[in-house]
């Protein structure tokens, strides 16, 4: 009996299968493939966009920073004004500084300024201040205490002085003891200062 035909039939019948298997082995690493490719070029997508979007944010913010710095400049010696007027800190004793300037110009001792910082009340040569909640026009608010010795007449030009002093000052409140030719005075009050404008550089992990 010839054994030889079945054999053959065996072997291409073995071959198909064998062929099948990796047809299937390839289709499915070319679906890998091309689904890891797509994943990848999206990926690329928008991590391009991303730069983009950074890119043009920082051109935008560098023509700004230019123009504020060419206008600052322009103010001249304006310029240390506006510093004062409303400063990037509490600063507790450039206020004492001007407070006693203006004591001084009005007839008043001028005895000290404080505000109530984390660690309770701290005096003019310390104090950093308190942080308030931003108001409405971004500037933040400071509790301060003034006091000083006067008489009556002097009072009303100190305080004439503080309100229209470069540095916004609102008086919230007025304690007066003694006599009128010598006054122990406590006015409460609230300055304001404004947070320093900071740029800062991050990384985004793009997903």
């Amino acid at each position: 009996m010839d054994n030889t035909k079945p054999k053959q039939e065996m072997k291409i019948g073995n071959y198909i299968a064998l062929m099948i298997a990796i047809s299937i082995v390839v289709v499915l690493v070319g679906g890998i493939l091309i689904k890891s490719l797509g994943t990848s070029i999206l990926l690329n997508q928008r991590v391009i966009s991303k730069k983009q979007a950074a890119q043009s944010t920082l051109a935008a913010d560098v023509i700004a920073a230019n123009k504020i710095t060419q206008q600052y400049k322009s103010l001249g010696d304006r310029a240390k004004l506006a510093d004062d007027a409303l400063p990037t800190s509490p600063d507790i004793p450039g206020l004492s500084n001007a407070l006693e300037a203006m004591a001084g110009v009005s007839g008043v001792q001028f005895t000290d300024v404080s505000t109530t910082n984390v660690g309770g009340a701290a005096s003019a040569a310390t104090a950093t201040g308190a942080a308030g909640s931003l108001s409405s026009s971004g500037s933040i608010p400071l509790p301060i205490t003034i006091t000083a010795t006067s008489s009556y007449a002097n009072l009303n030009r100190f305080l004439t002085a503080i309100e229209s002093s470069l540095r916004p000052i609102t008086i919230t409140g007025l304690e007066l003891t003694g006599t009128d030719a010598k006054l122990n005075i406590t006015i409460s009050a609230n300055t304001y200062y404004q947070n320093p404008v900071s740029f800062s550089i991050s990384k985004v992990t793009v997903k």
